[in-house]
């Protein structure tokens, strides 16, 4: 299923379990849509079950919130694929409670692919996080009036939510800039939709990335769209 036709819920919680490891990956997802539990369907290798083993950990109820997961059976599952198939899904939460629950689970899959001693007591130091990561790229204008318009460049977000709290944050600081404390008519402004990346073998833009609170400007050294999925 492409990015496209995703519902937006659930992107970023499938491209979280899609990244632990090539031997676990999503086959269909539904956010719900208000009216019912948020749903993921993931599939796993006959010889690789560390990718099931991880995500049985991430859902535990002592770790994280009382996720529903269930077992089913197919025979249209490929060569390499386990014919048992797993389904993940909010159980009684629906619409925001249940896409509060999927950020909170990208958060605890995050924190689980960092905990070393989990993941050498368990055999599962290969999905250790790496200086390799997925992100969201926003594109922006800057327009001033009577100055006309002129491509700022892009930002990288780990969730896509997060383009609007730096938006928000963005406006704060450009009100304080000013000096009549109000933000410039039109000044920052989103250009075009925001798209997934991959950034490879950059520890230091993946550490910068990680530990902002929202996102940061991309370096001039990386071209988004060269790197877009």
């Amino acid at each position: 299923m492409g990015i496209r036709t995703m519902d937006p819920e659930v992107v970023d919680l499938c491209k979280a379990l899609n990244d632990i490891t090539p031997s676990l990956r999503t086959f269909s997802s539904c956010s719900g849509h208000g009216k019912h539990p948020l749903f993921v369907g993931l599939e796993f290798q006959k010889d690789d079950t560390r990718g099931l083993t991880f995500l049985t950990r991430v859902c535990d109820r002592r770790y994280s919130d009382p996720w529903d997961v269930t077992l089913s059976i197919s025979d249209s599952h490929g060569p390499t694929w386990s014919p048992v198939m797993v389904s993940l899904h909010s159980g009684v939460w629906k619409g925001e409670e249940a896409y509060d629950m999927a950020e909170r689970l990208i958060k605890n899959i995050d924190v689980h692919r960092r905990h070393d001693s989990f993941l050498e007591a368990f055999g599962l130091l290969e999905l250790k996080i790496r200086p390799t990561g997925y992100y969201w790229a926003q594109g922006w204008l800057e327009s001033e009036l009577g100055e006309g318009c002129r491509f700022e460049g892009y930002t990288l977000h780990t969730r896509r939510g997060d383009i609007g709290a730096f938006l928000k944050a963005m406006r704060v600081k450009e009100a304080e800039e000013n000096p009549g404390g109000v933000t410039p008519c039109c000044y920052n402004v989103s250009h075009g939709d925001p798209f997934l990346i991959v950034v490879e073998d950059d520890a230091e833009l993946v550490a910068a990335v990680r530990s902002s609170d929202c996102g940061i400007w991309a370096p001039n050294r990386i071209s988004p769209e060269k790197l877009k999925l």
